[in-house]
């Protein structure tokens, strides 16, 4: 029953929108959006000999996007007096969390060896390295821990997480 603003989604459009501005940012040819993304993620996510932080000016260029869908969709639930939830790992990893302090965090993880697979099985393309890459420009989980009012645990089947997602709810509602 509740809306959802998922943060990667928006990322995604405002990623499409604006691919070709973001090539020509990072100097990356010319490209069809799919293949653009495949080589953003391996220039962000794999060292420059150089010491160029693509990764921070990836997120100085979309963070203030991301954030402004955000405030305009949470603002439309609210005026429709909707319930919504913001699924908004993007702004988890950038620090950004410390401006949704009067909301209820829930945290969703899951042990390393699981995030890889899921990840590896999401995305064919990506090697195991790859993934390992990325992982490790995230934020460790028990720093992220001090922002949750709850976490969820999602190492095990769809049934265990909805049951979990399940008990947050019934706690919501005595909010």
């Amino acid at each position: 029953g509740y809306e959802v603003i998922d943060a990667d989604e928006i990322s995604s459009e405002i990623l499409e929108y604006n691919h070709i501005k973001i090539s020509k940012m990072f100097k990356m040819p010319p490209q069809k959006f799919s293949t653009f993304k495949i080589t953003l993620g391996n220039l962000v996510f794999n060292s420059d000999p150089e010491g160029r932080n693509y990764k921070k000016e990836l997120e100085d260029f979309m963070l203030p996007r991301i954030k402004l869908d955000i405030e305009y969709w949470t603002k439309y639930y609210q005026e429709k007096h909707k319930k919504y939830v913001i699924e908004m790992p993007t702004l988890f990893e950038s620090r950004g969390l410390q401006k949704f302090k009067d909301y209820y965090v829930i945290m969703v993880q899951a042990d390393k060896d699981i995030r890889v697979q899921r990840i590896l099985e999401r995305n064919k393309h990506l090697s195991i390295q790859d993934v390992l890459n990325r992982i490790s420009s995230q934020i460790n989980p028990s720093e992220k821990v001090e922002f949750c009012d709850d976490i969820i645990w999602n190492n095990e089947t769809e049934e265990e997480l909805s049951e979990e997602v399940e008990k947050i709810i019934e706690k919501l509602k005595g909010k």
